[in-house]
């Protein structure tokens, strides 16, 4: 995930590369790096190699669709989500979801990182492989604003045997999302 804060490398295609997603591995590697964002000094890019005591941090999921703009616009209209990273060459974008993000990918941009390896989803596939969770504070509400604003209903808002309030609905392009309140500690 690209995160504004940290480090990063991206890879400069030229406009032959962009239009040949299958292109293989060994054009991958000829692609010219660079910088974007921050650039850590040497000592921290190498610290997690070194430091017996790093650890993973969740940094969010991604999701690849066929309009990455649309998507974008409905978690922002549905569930309040801002965008804080989009690029257009790529059609990728990045949604502030607490303290993790949530990636939306492009299904050409899924052929470009992944060639001969990326296959999308089938549009209508009522099966699912992971869902997007959002912690709300008023389920309900939340269920109402995201129908109001194009998803489709999956469960209506109920209240599970252990206390909490779940609902589930599919976004614009078919993706599981669950509302639900915080589990109680």
């Amino acid at each position: 995930m690209v995160r504004p804060d940290k480090y990063y490398v991206a890879y400069q295609l030229s406009y032959a590369e962009r239009e040949a997603p299958q292109q293989s591995l060994s054009a991958t590697r000829r692609r010219r790096p660079f910088t974007m964002r921050y650039n850590p000094t040497a000592t921290e890019r190498g610290r997690h190699l070194t430091s017996p005591s790093s650890r993973l941090e969740f940094g969010g999921v991604a999701i690849y669709v066929d309009d990455v703009r649309a998507v974008l616009d409905f978690y922002r209209r549905a569930f309040g989500l801002a965008t804080v990273f989009f690029d257009p060459e790529y059609d990728y974008g990045e949604l502030a979801a607490g303290s993790a993000h949530l990636g939306v990918a492009s299904h050409k941009l899924g052929r470009i990182v992944m060639p001969a390896r990326y296959t999308p989803t089938q549009r209508g596939d009522d099966s699912f492989a992971f869902e997007v969770g959002l912690f709300a504070d008023d389920v309900q509400d939340a269920f109402e604003r995201a129908v109001a604003a194009g998803a489709v209903p999956v469960t209506e808002p109920q209240t599970m045997p252990w206390g909490g309030t779940v609902a589930y609905v599919r976004d614009i392009e078919g993706t599981l999302v669950v509302l639900c309140t915080r589990p109680k500690s």
